[in-house]
C-alpha cells in the first residue's frame, strides 16, 4: 500500500484493495523482471493485489509474505478503473425474499429490463415503463441452484465491489449497462466482460448461467 500510496500522490487510508489472488509466480522477478535483470528460476507463491482510489488502479505482483513487491505497469494500464456510485443514483435494496436483481438498460434500443431472483427460485424478467406489462416473463431454477448461486457470488467476495462501478471506456457507443445488486450491495458495469476483475466476471459468469439455465 505504501508504494501504490507513493505512486497515486493519495494517502493510504484513500486506497481500496479492490481485489487480490493467489499466485505462483513462475521466477523470482515475480514475472515482472526488467529488460537485462537476470531472474532466479524457481516457483515462488504469492499475490496478484490490485489497489485503487477512484479512477485509477495500479496492479502488483508479491511474494507470500509481501516483502518483494512489483508494478505490472501493462495490466494497471489494462484494467477498467471502477468510480463510486453516488447515493442519489443507487437503485432501491432488496425485499426480503429476493436474492439477486439485474437492471440493464442503453443499447441500441434504449430499453430497461429488471429481473430479479426470489429465494423460491422464480426468475421474473420485466420491462421498466411497459405499462400493459406485456413483455413480464416468468421462470424457475431449483432451490439448489439458488443456494448454489448465492455460494458462488460469495466464493467471488461479490460484497468487496460495493457500490462500485465499471464504465465503458470513454468513446464506446451503443454500450448497455448492467447493475447487479445482491442483499449486500450494489454494482454495476457497461462494458466487455474481459475488462473486470476476475472475482467480478466470476460472479457475472455464475448470474448468467443462472438465467439460461432456468425453464
Amino acid at each position: 500500500m505504501q508504494a501504490a500510496s507513493k505512486r497515486l500522490q493519495q494517502p493510504i487510508s484513500q486506497l481500496r484493495i479492490i481485489e487480490f489472488q493467489q499466485q505462483t509466480w513462475r521466477d523470482g522477478c515475480l514475472e515482472l523482471a526488467n529488460a537485462d535483470e537476470f531472474c532466479t528460476q524457481a516457483l515462488i507463491p504469492g499475490w496478484r493485489v490490485v489497489v485503487g482510489i477512484g479512477e485509477q488502479t495500479l496492479v502488483y505482483h508479491t511474494n507470500q509474505t509481501g516483502s518483494a513487491v512489483r508494478l505490472n505497469e501493462k495490466a494497471s494500464s489494462s484494467l477498467l478503473a471502477p468510480v463510486q456510485i453516488p447515493v442519489s443514483e443507487l437503485p432501491p435494496p432488496l425485499a426480503g425474499y429476493v436474492v439477486f436483481r439485474e437492471i440493464s438498460g442503453g443499447g441500441i434500443t434504449g430499453r430497461t429490463y429488471e429481473t430479479v431472483l426470489l429465494k423460491d427460485g422464480q426468475l421474473i424478467r420485466v420491462r421498466i415503463g411497459d405499462a400493459n406489462d406485456s413483455e413480464r416473463s416468468v421462470r424457475r431454477v431449483s432451490v439448489q441452484q439458488v443456494q448454489q448461486f448465492v455460494r458462488s457470488l460469495e466464493r467471488s467476495k461479490f460484497s468487496k465491489f460495493k457500490n462500485l462501478s465499471y464504465p465503458a471506456p470513454s468513446g464506446a457507443a451503443d454500450f448497455i449497462t448492467y447493475t447487479l445488486t445482491s442483499q449486500e450491495g450494489t454494482v454495476q458495469y457497461s462494458s466487455d466482460l474481459n475488462n473486470l476483475p476476475k472475482n467480478l466476471q466470476a460472479a457475472v459468469k455464475a448470474w448468467n448461467n443462472l438465467i439460461t439455465s432456468a425453464k
